[in-house]
């Protein structure tokens, strides 16, 4: 199996405590949905498994204990580390859902068939995602993912037709 099959779904942030616990963030939704996942981590340039043996939130942290991490020390080497799960584990998107990593690559059109750049990535407000398109013209542009700005995705031609106010 190729990285291609894998996705990320979180980031090993820090450690928290002395028995080796590690901060994490989680990009699912809910967050503690990360759990419900087979995850893995990159060792050596590969990747492996990982066995999660507790989590919890603490003070709007989460936090998890990876079986074969002792202490402190054993943690250390996991701080800033990308957590991922394959991709074919992620739920079936119903109609005109689409999962964040679905959208980056994309090219960005108006509907005057103007290009405006790449999909580079997307971040949550508390209104809507919002995509931010790269172009090696101008500034970033960022895109609202609302029906008001989006018109159509095009998997086929990876494209995403947009309406500019």
């Amino acid at each position: 199996m190729s990285n291609n099959d894998y996705i990320v779904v979180g980031k090993i942030i820090t450690t928290h405590g002395i028995k080796g616990w590690l901060s994490i963030i989680s990009y699912t939704h809910p967050l503690e949905n990360i759990f419900k996942y087979d995850l893995y981590i990159k060792k050596s340039e590969r990747l492996e498994q990982v066995k999660i043996v507790k989590s919890k939130f603490i003070k709007k942290k989460l936090v998890m204990q990876i079986k074969s991490i002792e202490d402190i020390n054993d943690a250390e080497i996991y701080k800033d580390t990308d957590i991922y799960t394959k991709k074919k584990l992620l739920p079936e998107t119903q109609e005109g859902e689409y999962y964040w990593h679905d959208l980056i690559g994309k090219k960005v059109i108006t509907t005057e068939n103007n290009f405006i750049g790449i999909v580079d990535s997307l971040f949550a407000t508390n209104a809507n995602d919002v995509l931010l398109v790269k172009s090696e013209k101008s500034n970033d542009t960022l895109v609202p993912f609302v029906k008001e700005f989006i018109v159509q995705i095009k998997d086929e031609e990876n494209t995403i037709l947009i309406k500019l106010p």
